[in-house]
C-alpha cells in the first residue's frame, strides 16, 4: 500500500484521514474526519462537499465508498469510517485514490 501526498500549500483545501489495518480481519479502516478551507465550488460561495475513497488493486478498481455529503460547509466535519477488504498478501500492490468532490458539480456516481 502506498501513501502519497504533499504537505505543500494548496488552494484546495486539507483533509484529516486516520487509517487503521487490522491483519487479524484483513481490512483496513480510513476514518474521514475533517476537512478545512475548502475552495468555494458553487455561485453562492458555499460548497457541498463529500469524500470518494477507492480501493485499486493492480491499477484496477475494487471497491467505492463515499462519505455523506455535507451541505454549504467549506470546514465539514465527517468522523465517518470506512471499511475495505485488503488481504496481508494484497497490502504491498494496493492504493487508494482519495478525492473531496462537490456533490453538484459533479456526476452522480
Amino acid at each position: 500500500m502506498q501513501i502519497v501526498g504533499s504537505q505543500e500549500k494548496n488552494d484546495f483545501g486539507d483533509l484529516l484521514l486516520y487509517l487503521l489495518y487490522s491483519p487479524n480481519e484483513q481490512k483496513l479502516y480510513v476514518t474521514v474526519a475533517k476537512a478545512y478551507n475548502l475552495r468555494p465550488m458553487d455561485i453562492t460561495g458555499a460548497s457541498d462537499p463529500y469524500v470518494k475513497v477507492e480501493q485499486v488493486y493492480r491499477g484496477k478498481r475494487v471497491k467505492l465508498r463515499k462519505s455523506t455529503c455535507k451541505r454549504a460547509n467549506l470546514n465539514p466535519v465527517y468522523h465517518e469510517t470506512l471499511e475495505y477488504d485488503l488481504p496481508l498478501n494484497q497490502v504491498a500492490e494496493t492504493n487508494f485514490l482519495v478525492q473531496v468532490m462537490d456533490w453538484d458539480s459533479h456526476d452522480k456516481e
